[in-house]
């Protein structure tokens, strides 16, 4: 038979001490997770208000319960409110540009079924409320439990509409100013062979002009912009030998 435990001697029954450590090890635990849970929540609070603030959106897809957090600046940015928005996942799709709207769901499965290891990052365009079309950036990324399976896909919207209005607005200027540029190495080039044919043309001085407008019209044709100085100097070239040519042009006559 076992020895029966000395007077005073506290049981280790469910009541006695080894259920005690275990329950306090527990509750210690539980104090963990509840304190790192609503750190967490502090920096998500944190980091949307410097979103909102910076007016960009935060999207957060519980993909497991197949709902989605869109900030209030997710929703401002289209004009809406977030009450209006609700938690659906089709409410995205419902904004997105009918034409962006298959893409735009590809990739965000791919990347969900993880047969794509690239950065999620792409660009559509979204809905306004008065009608217009937002073009939208947006970033994201997949995160996993530790079977691999995906729970959360969390990303940002930034509108990047003025960036590209003003990016075509650059560039149309820069295509009008090359189509001027050729124009006038055009015009050059016709009062060039005009001035070679005048009796005396020094050929040293038709030659700078050749190869000052030559090198105007490389630079169009490869669509680069001149280097600091580049087209000050073939400007200068340009006139120093036009100048010459006109000299000898009408030197001639005025001495008659």
């Amino acid at each position: 038979m076992p020895e029966a435990s000395p007077p005073g001697t506290p049981a280790s029954g469910p009541e006695g001490p080894s259920s005690a450590r275990a329950h306090a090890a527990t509750r210690v635990q539980l104090l963990k997770v509840r304190a790192e849970r609503n750190e967490l929540a502090f920096r998500c609070e944190r980091l949307e208000a410097a979103m909102d603030a910076a007016g960009d959106g935060i999207w957060d897809v519980d993909l497991q319960n197949d709902r989605v957090h869109y900030s209030e600046g997710w929703a401002r940015m289209l004009g809406l409110n977030r009450a209006e928005l609700g938690s659906a996942v089709s409410t995205a799709l419902d904004l997105m540009h009918p034409d962006d709207r298959d893409r735009v769901l590809n990739v965000f499965e791919e990347h969900i079924a993880a047969t794509r290891e690239d950065e999620y990052v792409i660009g559509f365009r979204m809905r306004h409320r008065t009608g217009t079309w937002v073009e939208i950036f947006s970033r994201g990324a997949v995160t996993r439990d530790h079977e691999g399976r995906a729970v959360r896909f969390i990303g940002t919207h930034v509108d990047v509409t003025r960036r590209k209005r003003e990016l075509a607005e650059l560039s149309a200027a820069r295509a009008e100013a090359a189509e001027i540029r050729e124009r006038l190495a055009e015009a050059l080039g016709g009062a060039l062979a005009q001035l070679a044919r005048l009796p005396g043309s020094d050929p040293e001085a038709v030659e700078a002009c050749r190869a000052a407008v030559g090198r105007t019209r490389a630079r169009l044709a490869g669509g680069a912009e001149p280097a600091a100085g580049e087209a000050d100097a073939d400007a200068e070239a340009l006139e120093a030998a036009l100048g010459r040519l006109l000299a000898e042009a009408v030197g001639p006559r005025a001495a008659a």
